[in-house]
Order: C-alpha cells, then structure tokens, then sequence
C-alpha cells in the first residue's frame, strides 16, 4: 500500500469514527447539569490518532464485517482509551497538564468532573456495545466474545494492572523483562484486543486470533517504545503532551533505562517480529494497510 493511499484511509477512518461518536456523546449532553458529559465530549473530540478504532475496523474488514456490526465496538474501544487519558493525567496519576494539544481535562473542567468524565466514557463503552448487541441477532455470540475481549484488556488483567506496575516503579529501574510486562498490560492490551475484537467479529480462526493477539502485543511495545523516545526527542507543541517528564520524574521508560539509541535498536528488531507475524497472516490475505501501519509506528512524530 502506497504511503498516501495508506494516509487517506487513516483519514477516512478518523471522519467515520468521530462522527459517530460526536453523535452518540451528544445524547448526554442533552441531560441538564451533566458538566461530565460535556468534559468527556472535549477530551474524547480533542483530537487523536484513533489508532485502535481504526486497527479493530481494519481487522474487521478483512474478515467481511459488516460496518454496522463493527462501528460501535470501534467507538467504545476510542472510549475505553480516552477516559484511560483522562485518568491518567490527573494529579495523583501521571499528574499531566496537556493532552493533545490542548489544557488536560482536569485543567479545563476540575479534577471532580474529570474523574467523572473518565467514568462516564468507560461506562458508555460498554452501553455502547451492549447496545448493538440487544438491537442486532447478526453476530450475537461473537460480538460477545468481542465485547469480553476488550473488558480483560481494559480491566484488572490488562490496562489498570499495567498502570498499576507503572506506579509501583516510579523512581525505581526497572529492567526490560518488568519493562515489556509493564507495557503489555498497560498498552499492549487495549490494542491487542482492537485487532482481536475485530477478526473474532469476522469469525477468525483460533490460529489467526493467536497471530493476531501476538502481533498486537508487539505493536503495543513498539507504540510506547516510540513514546518514550518521542518524550525525550519532540517538541511539546508537536508532539501534544508535555515532554521530558519521565526523566524529570526519574521514571523507567525505554529511554531511561537503555538510552536512545538502544531504544531505536529495540523498535527496529519487534517491527521485524511483527512483520514475519505478517507474513503468515498474509498468506490468506491482503495486508497492506497492516503492513504499511507497521512502518508508520515508527515514523510517526506524535
């Protein structure tokens, strides 16, 4: 797949999937009073790569889905993922004044209606999902199975046992074994299962769901690999988040702990594990778009 024909589908996505949730965030706003609701809409429309709606709805596609049998488990997955942002910026976590590009939810609304902001998407996600299963027969028993995927990734299994290792090792080394665990869970997860949810919606088979579950984990590490060198290399304003913080507060990243340029090194060597991952998978389909997001995780700048 060409770089611009890979871009424009980037693009196309992100117009679907904010649409649709523009739509569906708006049905809370209406409720009078509900300052959460209007603090979750400014963060969850704020801008965005859309990175694991979008892997979710590829995934799909490969395996014939139908948009309006994916559509909704991409939306909550963009929830699921933002309140984690929202969350995860606030005094007591990661304590960040700037989220894509723009004052952190906290900073614009108070710490009270952010953590309810947070709440409200997390809830809605699975409103969401559970809605499209109740209103749809097509797909019952895998939309189910999808909804639960991304329940174990975004729970105590996955995304808050990861954030809560990444706590635990503030001011503390730690090596690369509790690094990649680290960010298996913490990231790793939630993106594993954007690509899991989608083939399990297209009936994949166990094999493919296991490639797919592999492939996603790499590209999780190698996301935040980029993330930690982004926060040591990027200007703020490109990048839409404070920088140089983890060194500041002595946090072990990547960066921190092997440097740079071993971090570059590490990136390289999981793409080409991600790509032989590929390789199989392609041998029953057309990768392209999966191939070309393989090189943009490391090309992109924020």
């Amino acid at each position: 797949m060409l770089k611009s024909d890979f871009n424009a589908v980037l693009l196309q996505h992100r117009i679907d999937i904010e649409s649709f949730l523009e739509n569906y965030i708006l049905t809370y706003t209406e409720i009078s009073g509900n300052s959460a609701a209007i603090a979750s809409r400014y963060s969850l429309l704020g801008g965005g790569k859309r990175i694991r709606p979008i892997l979710l709805i590829e995934a799909a596609k490969l395996y014939g889905v139908k948009k309006s049998d994916y559509l909704s488990f991409a939306a909550a997955i963009e929830m699921i993922h933002t309140y984690s942002l929202i969350h995860d910026d606030l005094p007591a976590m990661d304590d960040d004044d700037l989220r894509r590009g723009q004052p952190s939810c906290h900073k614009k609304y108070g710490e009270a209606t952010a953590v309810l902001a947070g709440d409200l998407l997390l809830t809605a996600a699975f409103e969401i999902m559970l809605r499209n299963i109740s209103n749809s027969s097509a797909l019952a028993r895998e939309k189910i199975q999808a909804a639960l995927l991304i329940a174990e990734a975004a729970g105590g299994r996955g995304m808050i046992a990861g954030q809560c290792l990444d706590l635990q090792l503030e001011q503390v080394k730690a090596t690369e074994i509790i690094l990649t665990d680290l960010q298996h869970k913490k990231t790793g997860a939630l993106l594993s299962a954007s690509l899991l949810a989608g083939a399990v919606l297209g009936k994949a088979t166990e094999f493919e769901t296991g490639l797919w579950k592999q492939l996603g984990l790499i590209w999780g590490l190698i996301f935040q690999m980029m993330d930690d060198v982004l926060d040591f290399t990027a200007d703020a304003a490109v990048l839409g988040k404070s920088t140089g913080k983890d060194e500041r507060d002595r946090k072990s990243t990547f960066v921190t702990v092997y440097g740079l340029s071993k971090t570059k090194e590490l990136i390289r060597s999981e793409q080409g594990k991600a790509l032989e991952l590929l390789e199989i998978l392609a041998k029953e389909q057309d990768i392209g778009f999966f191939i070309a997001f393989n090189d943009y995780l490391s090309e992109r700048g924020n």
